[in-house]
Order: structure tokens, then C-alpha cells, then sequence
């Protein structure tokens, strides 16, 4: 595909989380089979990782880094692009790992159908980040076309979709 092609379907993504919700739920169906939540959420959190290569954890890492390292804009901008995981980095990823992991023992026991709707949501909530910012001075990474070409209505629909198909899944919690 032509990079253009590439750039116009990252407004795809929340159709690639109804994907990825399905593959974990049917890993959590698979591994409710273990009978101890917390390995089960160990191996849910190894699984989402595969299926999403990491790339929204080095993004959160260089993010961490730059944010707290109470320098100037340049150079945390420097920071973000510089591809070593700092001290901030790594201590950002142990506790967003610890935080998925503990979400899913509390999730797999009872709610294991949120699954489904949890990754549409995260990329939904991508559209929307990106439909009302703008990317960072002197920032060239994948994300500047993609918050480039995203609209309002792009957002519209995919929350009232989202919305609809949390009810249905979820029923009135969902919402």
C-alpha cells in the first residue's frame, strides 16, 4: 500500500479493536479453563501484548520518559524520539503492566464480556485524542498525519456505535 492508503486507514483502528476484543475473549474463554484469575490475567496481558506488538507500551514509555524528566520542550521532544528506555520509561511500564494485570483479575471472574468492547473503546478514544489536538511542534513520528486527517465525525460515529454495541454486549452497564 502507498503510504496515503497506510495514513487513511489508521481511521480503521477501532474496527482492528473489535478484532483484538475477540481474539481475548476467546483467550479468556481458553484460559478460564486454568482455574487461577491471576495466572489467567498474567497470560491475558502476555496475549494482548502479542497482539498488539508493544507499540502502544513504547510509546507510553517514551512518553513517560519525556514527561517527567523536568526539561524544556525541546528536549523533551529530544527524549521522545531517542529510542533508550529511560528510569521514568521503565517504572511507566512496570506499573501500566501491574495496572492491566490487575484489571483483568477483576475483570476475567465476572466480566469477561467487556473484553469484547474494552479495545474498541481504547482505539476509539485514539480517534478522539487525535481529532481534537494537534501534534507537537517538531514532532515527526507516525502519529502527525494520522492526527492530521482525523475529523469530528470520525468520532461521532464510531462513540455512538461503540455505545450502541456496549448495551448490546453489556446490556445497561455497557452504557
Amino acid at each position: 500500500v502507498s503510504a496515503e492508503e497506510f495514513y487513511e486507514s489508521m481511521i480503521l483502528i477501532p474496527l482492528v479493536g473489535v478484532f483484538i476484543g475477540f481474539i481475548l475473549w476467546g483467550a479468556a474463554v481458553l484460559f478460564s479453563l486454568i482455574h487461577f484469575v491471576q495466572l489467567q490475567a498474567l497470560l491475558m496481558v502476555i496475549v494482548y501484548i502479542w497482539l498488539t506488538g508493544g507499540l502502544h507500551l513504547d510509546g507510553f514509555a517514551d512518553t513517560t520518559d519525556a514527561l517527567f524528566s523536568a526539561r524544556d520542550r525541546e528536549k523533551m521532544m529530544e527524549i521522545m524520539k531517542d529510542s533508550r528506555l529511560g528510569a521514568f520509561g521503565a517504572i511507566g511500564l512496570i506499573l501500566i503492566i501491574l495496572t492491566n494485570w490487575m484489571s483483568y483479575t477483576i475483570i476475567l471472574p465476572e466480566y469477561s464480556t467487556a473484553l469484547l468492547v474494552m479495545p474498541v473503546f481504547g482505539r476509539t478514544m485514539a480517534i478522539m485524542s487525535t481529532c481534537f489536538s494537534s501534534y507537537a511542534p517538531g514532532g515527526g513520528g507516525l502519529g502527525k498525519r494520522f492526527v492530521e486527517m482525523t475529523q469530528l465525525h470520525h468520532f461521532i460515529i464510531y462513540l455512538v456505535l461503540l455505545l450502541a454495541s456496549a448495551t448490546l454486549i453489556l446490556g445497561l452497564p455497557g452504557l
